[in-house]
C-alpha cells in the first residue's frame, strides 16, 4: 500500500475543496499541522481560522521534540530505557517491530505531567492521544525516527513563510 505524502493529503483536499468560495476554520494535531499549514500558505484566501495543536513548523523542531522524548523516557524509565539500548546495540531501529514495540511501551503520560506519579493509575494500555499507525509514521520520518530524523520531514520547514499568514492563527503546545 503506498501512502501519501504531505503534499498528496494537500493535493486530496484541494481537489475536495475546488471551486469553494467559502472559507474554512482549519485544526492540525500533531502531524495533521503538516497539512494545514500548507494549506494555508497555498490557499489562504480560503482559510478564516487557523489552528495548530502540538504541531510541528520544521525538521529541526521535529528532531528536538525526538531528543526530549528520548531524554524524557531515559529519565523517567531507565530499566525501560537501558533493554531499548540493548537491542538498539544489536542494530534495531525505530521502524524494526522489535524496537517499535519496545519503544512503544514508554507511557506517554509521562511527558504531560509535571509529577509522573500522577499517571501511575493510567491503564497499561492506555494508548494517549489515540492509536499510532507506524507505516505512515515511518514513512514520514525515516527507519529510525525516533532518533535520527529522515525522509520527507527532513525537508519541511515553513517557519519562515508562517508570518505571512492573513488569517488569525492559535499555536497551542502541550510540552
Amino acid at each position: 500500500m503506498l501512502l501519501l505524502q504531505p503534499p498528496e493529503f494537500l493535493e486530496n483536499y484541494l481537489s475536495l475543496s475546488k471551486g469553494s468560495l467559502a472559507q474554512h476554520s482549519m485544526l492540525g494535531y500533531s502531524y495533521g499541522s503538516v497539512v494545514v499549514q500548507e494549506y494555508a500558505l497555498k490557499c489562504g484566501m480560503h482559510v478564516k481560522h487557523l489552528i495548530f495543536a502540538d504541531g510541528l513548523y520544521s525538521a529541526r523542531m521535529w528532531q528536538e521534540n525526538c531528543d526530549n522524548l528520548i531524554h524524557e523516557y531515559s529519565e523517567n524509565d531507565p530499566e525501560l530505557w537501558n533493554s531499548l539500548m540493548a537491542i538498539r546495540s544489536k542494530g534495531f531501529r525505530s521502524s524494526d517491530p522489535v524496537h517499535a514495540n519496545l519503544y512503544n511501551s514508554f507511557r506517554s503520560g509521562l511527558l504531560f505531567a509535571y509529577n509522573p506519579e500522577n499517571f501511575k493509575h493510567l491503564p497499561e494500555d492506555a494508548n494517549y492521544p489515540n492509536d499510532f499507525n507506524s507505516k505512515l509514521y515511518y514513512q514520514f520520518v525515516g527507519n529510525d525516527g525516533d532518533f535520527i530524523i529522515g525522509n520527507v520531514v527532513i525537508k519541511f520547514d515553513v517557519t519562515e513563510k508562517l508570518k505571512d499568514l492573513k488569517m488569525p492563527v492559535l499555536f497551542s503546545q502541550a510540552d
